[in-house]
């Protein structure tokens, strides 16, 4: 099942954010530690954008694919998130949801992430 992240059903972020290296950087730390060969991962697709009813926080979402048990790269699945900016002004990414295989919880995933994306 192949899923673009490009439209979205409701805009409850503000505007779509450019993400700076390090917090590309922090995305992918967290993202890939939850895969079986966290080096092999490889993204496509992440966007951010600003919540306007939570200051400081900006929503990701994206895709994710590594390889699974058999050697092989497993097809890309959908993961959302978010970057927090904690008291100390310290930022990080929060693993929200990382979808497995089944397409079902693929669409669930993707789904929940892009009503909080802006409508393009």
């Amino acid at each position: 099942m192949t899923f673009a992240l490009g439209a979205s059903t409701s805009a409850l972020a503000q505007e779509l954010v450019a993400l700076s290296g390090d917090q590309d950087a922090a995305i992918h730390s967290v993202v890939s530690s939850r895969l079986r060969e966290p080096e092999s991962a490889q993204f496509r697709d992440v966007i951010a954008a600003t919540d306007p009813s939570l200051e400081g926080m900006i929503w990701v979402c994206g895709m994710v694919a590594g390889r699974n048990g058999f050697g092989g790269i497993s097809d890309f699945a959908p993961f959302m998130g978010s970057l927090v900016t904690e008291n100390s002004g310290q930022e990080q990414f929060v693993l929200i949801s990382l979808a497995g295989q089944q397409p079902d919880e693929q669409e669930r995933v993707l789904n929940t992430c892009l009503a909080r994306m802006p409508r393009r």
